[in-house]
């Protein structure tokens, strides 16, 4: 249940950049999240409603979520694979030795201010 504490602090950036920037409303917000992070998105859909409870600025603020693929080079043959599909196992030689290369990450990817 880490995704509340991540997803409030998530919602402190755009809060503080909205008020610098005399921004009424957002529309949306977009966390891009690597299906390797650790973090699931049905969780932070889950919360969302919570982190935003009582907060004008998020009233009608859609959560956008995109989900990265885990991607992986395989140390041993130097195939690229889909980390979450094979299960961390190279598909091309059974070798659990890779680099991960994408789908770690968790990142506040956008902020869409609302039209007045």
């Amino acid at each position: 249940m880490h995704e509340l504490s991540v997803l409030a602090a998530a919602v402190d950036l755009p809060e503080e950049t909205a008020r610098a920037n005399d921004i009424d409303k957002l529309a949306w917000i977009t966390l891009e999240v690597g299906q390797a992070s650790g973090y699931l998105p049905v969780f932070f859909e889950k919360y969302w409603p919570i982190v935003v409870e009582g907060k004008p600025l998020f009233d009608g603020c859609e959560l956008r979520m995109v989900e990265k693929r885990g991607e992986a080079l395989c140390l041993e043959c130097g195939a690229m694979f889909d980390v979450m599909a094979c299960e961390g196992v190279c598909p091309a030689c059974g070798s659990r030795v890779k680099k991960m290369l994408g789908g770690t990450e968790l990142v506040l990817k956008e902020v869409g201010a609302a039209e007045s």
